[in-house]
This record gives structure tokens, sequence and C-alpha cells, in this order.
């Protein structure tokens, strides 16, 4: 599954690129998964399924994303710096 990137060069012209679910999570900073939407606020195009193919692997690792948690307040800092 992959998705598109967007980067802006020092230009500010923005830019697109191929990336990969299991890539999405190292992008460098200042790269970014845009997720476009209709009017219907319906997600377009391939981000949708990057961004629920990222979700997925967050939700299916009790180590990148601890579930014992009721409330995103009560997880330490240490953890959501992690995520």
């Amino acid at each position: 599954m992959s998705g598109t990137r967007h980067r802006r060069d020092e230009d500010g012209v923005s830019k697109n690129l191929k990336v990969k679910v299991k890539d999405a999570r190292n992008l460098p900073n200042g790269l970014l998964v845009v997720v476009n939407y209709d009017d219907k606020y319906k997600p377009i195009g391939e981000a949708p399924s990057l961004l629920a193919g990222v979700c997925g692997q967050l939700a299916t690792n009790c180590i990148l994303f601890p579930i014992s948690f009721e409330r995103w307040s009560s997880v330490p800092d240490t953890c959501k710096d992690k995520v």
C-alpha cells in the first residue's frame, strides 16, 4: 500500500512523492502526508489508504502505541513523544 506525500521546496513549490506504509512513520522533517477531501468531506486520492495503513500499524503494535490507557492524558509523556 502506498500514497502520496508532499514536500515544499525552498521556493514554496509542492512536490508529490510516493511513500509506502512501512516508510510513513520515518518521514524526514518537512515531508507531510496530505489527505484531500471532496465537498462532502470524503477523503479522496491515495493518502487516505496510507493514513489508514499507518493507523493500523499503530493500533496493532502495543509497543508503539499502548492501548492499556483509557485516556490520552493518562499516557506518560515519554510514550507520547515516541508516538
